[in-house]
């Protein structure tokens, strides 16, 4: 393909690619808010002091071993374990020491804890559990020293936010969006270019072939008929090559429609004209009686009678390949173009078989008819490959509809 070509496909395809762009940013927008839901931290902070109940002397042993007791007892099984238990659902002590960050300085009266989670009243709960149950075990005395000297919770404080850089935020999801969006239609396009099979127009048919598309018929175009009838003359390679293949792809239903028409139009031009039905299988001209198949099959005896212009293909016949090998098919060829009439020749599909390529043996040059409806560009390329391999002289494509 030229890079016109592909420049006409990329406009072809550029609004739908926009759409679905557009639709995949959408998407990708909607579900960065689902996914990329914010985490929150829940903080404690828990301040100890220093109590007395006599009046003896307090060493400094057992303040400090009272201090450095506070955080081992605060992160013990004797703490997180009832807490995990009181919480819904419950938590093992070992997920609670993972998940809880202690921090306690050394010497500190001070304990701090953190737990980050999705569900920040989850991670609140999970917090106050801890210290309410910490806080429990210390008015029970278990900071407790020799002397009266025990340590007591003067004060909790848990608060609460959103943890920094867990969620995309509006920008973010706008970013993420706009490259999903740009990279699937980017996707979307290449692939409708790349995979593009269609053919809808003259210019698709163009960057196949080198060969002319002679006639762009869509429905019933008389005038556009008319002219390819009246352009025959020009298409035939030679003087007298009056023998006309039509020859269709996967069916011959379009090309029996434009023998009839064309045969018409020349016949309304004042030149003499008949199509014959050379789809032994198919018979796209109906069920007229005899024709074709029994001249092939018996030619001495046979007789052709065209009916209205147009030859029948006759039969039906199990071997329509087999009749068409016969010699009696140029004979019937020779009988039809007697007086400088123009013999048209419906052939069979060039692809299901080969009966196709056998018709076009009898034919001076061909005329290849592209189906728009039905027809893709590799069936095109192989129908052409198809013309080539029977030798037969290609004067240009027909697409119609």
């Amino acid at each position: 393909m030229t890079l016109r070509s592909y420049l006409h496909l990329i406009r072809r395809y550029i609004v739908g690619a926009l759409v679905v762009g557009a639709l995949a940013a959408v998407a990708a927008a909607a579900a960065s808010q689902f996914l990329n839901s914010p985490d929150y931290t829940a903080s404690a902070t828990l301040t100890m002091r220093l109590q007395q109940d006599s009046s003896g002397p307090v060493t400094e042993a057992t303040v400090t071993s009272l201090t450095a007791s506070a955080p081992a007892l605060l992160r013990s099984a004797l703490v997180l374990g009832p807490a995990g238990q009181s919480l819904a659902p419950p938590m093992a002590s070992e997920v609670l020491d993972r998940r809880i960050k202690f921090a306690a300085p050394t010497s500190s009266l001070v304990l701090t804890a953190m737990l980050t989670d999705p569900d920040a009243e989850r991670a609140e709960a999970a917090l106050r559990a801890v210290m309410d149950e910490f806080e429990r075990l210390v008015a029970d005395g278990a900071l407790s020293g020799p002397g009266g000297v025990r340590l007591e919770v003067a004060d909790v404080s848990i608060s609460t936010q959103e943890s920094a850089g867990t969620a995309l935020g509006v920008m973010g999801a706008a970013i993420v969006a706009a490259a999903v969006g740009a990279l699937v239609a980017f996707s979307y396009l290449a692939l409708r270019v790349l995979l593009d099979n269609r053919v809808r127009s003259p210019r698709d048919l163009e960057s196949i072939t080198d060969d002319a598309v002679v006639a762009h018929l869509t429905g019933d175009d008389v005038d556009a008929v008319s002219v390819l009838a009246r352009n025959f003359s020009f298409l035939a390679p030679t003087t007298g090559s009056r023998v006309v293949a039509l020859a269709g792809l996967a069916s011959s239903d379009a090309a029996a429609a434009l023998g009839t028409a064309v045969v018409q139009q020349l016949q309304a031009q004042g030149q003499a004209a008949v199509a014959v039905d050379l789809d032994l299988a198919g018979r796209p001209f109906g069920d007229g009686g005899p024709g074709v198949a029994e001249f092939l099959a018996d030619p001495a005896t046979s007789t052709i009678a065209p009916e209205r212009n147009r030859l029948h293909a006759g039969g039906p016949v199990p071997n329509p390949v087999d009749l068409l090998t016969r010699p009696s098919l140029s004979s019937l060829v020779e009988r039809l173009r007697v007086h400088d009439r123009w013999v048209i020749l419906v052939t069979s599909p060039l692809l299901p078989t080969s009966a196709g390529a056998l018709g076009l043996a009898a034919a001076d040059w061909a005329l290849l008819v592209v189906d728009a409806s039905t027809d893709s560009k590799s069936r095109v390329r192989d129908g052409l490959n198809v013309l080539e391999l029977a030798g037969v002289h290609l004067s240009g494509l027909v697409l119609s509809g």
